[in-house]
């Protein structure tokens, strides 16, 4: 078995790491697991939620989640010399398996999305004693020029400093590189707080609201668990450029992290303007 060590110029930004295959770059992981158990969990809080039995449960699962991701983001810290020095095999299955990833969680979106045009283009769907208008007549919505405009101004932004981060990489240039990073980090939290705040000051009932409310929380808080494992990875790239990870020759780990979060952006976008701009109401509240 090849044993393919880490330089010492690399060691001297990581440490000694070796690569027992040039196949597998990274050892086993437990954390993919313990994320689709600590999703099981969440979606059954937020069933349990839904029925009035209390929100131990969500809490429980969101805990378990976002300690899971963060616990294979350290992982991946660890495992990132491993990857870069592989070889060309396992960095192009990288790509393809991020790739995959991307794709399988747009196909998620396009489900709710279908579910939500079901509505929006056929709205006598809803049945009879509902209004055939699309969002429903006693439903306010949220204005479009309030927060979500300033949410989307922030996404917006954050892919701005992401593309100088990308360009600090490129120029050998780590001050600029690790900046623009740390500022994309800090917009995406500004982002999820802006939404944390949205979903405490709905204008329409959560509980027995009908259709509406129940596909706007569905496309929205699942928006919101994308933008939290967003900010995880994108904080874990702002570590490993601080630690000299990424060179103008190596950025795999930086770029499959910046296509998540352009995916993560270009559906806030659409979902802006589907949801919040043309599906808004005659009456908007904010």
């Amino acid at each position: 078995m090849t044993d393919h060590t880490l330089p010492d110029a690399d060691a001297h930004h990581y440490g000694p790491a070796t690569v027992t295959s040039p196949f597998t770059p990274v050892g086993l992981s437990p954390w993919p697991l313990a994320i689709a158990v600590s999703a099981m969990v969440t979606a059954g809080g937020v069933i349990a939620y839904t029925f009035h039995e209390g929100i131990t449960l969500l809490a429980v699962g969101l805990l378990m989640f976002l300690a899971s991701i963060a616990l294979w983001a350290r992982d991946a810290l660890n495992d990132g010399p491993n990857l870069i020095k592989a070889g060309i095999i396992p960095q192009i299955s990288f790509r393809y398996g991020v790739t995959l990833f991307i794709v399988a969680e747009l196909m998620l979106f396009v489900a709710f999305f279908w579910g939500y045009f079901n509505f929006f283009f056929f709205p006598a769907k809803m049945g009879i004693g509902h209004v055939a208008v699309w969002p429903p007549a006693h439903i306010h919505t949220i204005n479009p020029l309030g927060e979500p405009l300033f949410a989307t101004l922030v996404m917006l932004l954050s892919s701005t400093t992401l593309t100088g981060a990308f360009d600090g990489i490129l120029q050998g240039n780590r001050t600029n590189a690790a900046l623009g990073m740390a500022a994309t980090t800090l917009l995406a939290i500004v982002f999820l707080l802006g939404q944390i705040w949205e979903f405490a000051n709905l204008p329409f009932p959560v509980y027995h609201g009908g259709i509406y409310p129940s596909l706007f929380l569905i496309l929205t808080s699942f928006d919101m668990l994308h933008v939290i494992m967003g900010v995880i990875l994108l904080a874990m790239a702002t570590i490993r450029i601080m630690r000299g990870a990424f060179t103008p020759e190596r950025y795999a780990g930086f770029q499959t992290i910046a296509w998540y979060w352009n995916f993560v952006d270009v559906l806030w976008l659409f979902m802006f303007v589907s949801v919040y701009w043309i599906g808004a109401s005659a009456v908007t509240a904010g």
